[in-house]
């Protein structure tokens, strides 16, 4: 398949889950639980799509994550997951175009998502069959 995706999330077991089953279904991964990071391992590493979770360090790291991510590669997938909307009561949604642009993500996930529900995304975005 040779798709390389980025999955940038603080949370090791979830990092570690979805890594492990889109490795099983052919795709490169890189993992990091770091906003700079991250966006040093998709400058080096040439990836195909990005999966960020709003992180840990403030309320808005992955969303600004996401932006620099958008900005530096406007075509690139961005699967945006996070609890954030169960933390701080405020709900996102990507259904329209303007507030995907806002989000800069393709795809507004809640955290409770499974691992399935991601991979499908996945799928989706890079117009793969399954």
């Amino acid at each position: 398949m040779n798709k390389k995706v980025l999955i940038a999330d603080y949370d090791h077991s979830y990092r570690n889950l979805l890594s492990s089953t889109l490795k099983q279904m052919g795709f490169e991964v890189v993992v990091s639980s770091d906003p700079v990071e991250s966006l040093t391992l998709a400058q080096y590493n040439g990836i195909d799509i990005a999966i960020v979770d709003c992180l840990k360090e403030n309320d808005d790291t992955g969303f600004v994550l996401a932006y620099q991510l958008r900005k530096l590669y406007p075509l690139l997938p961005i699967i945006l997951v996070s609890a954030i909307s169960s933390t701080t009561g405020i709900s996102f949604n990507s259904e329209s175009e303007r507030e995907r642009k806002w989000l800069n993500a393709d795809v507004y996930l809640n955290k409770d998502v499974s691992v399935e529900g991601v991979i499908k995304e996945v799928f989706r975005l890079l117009k793969l069959k399954k």
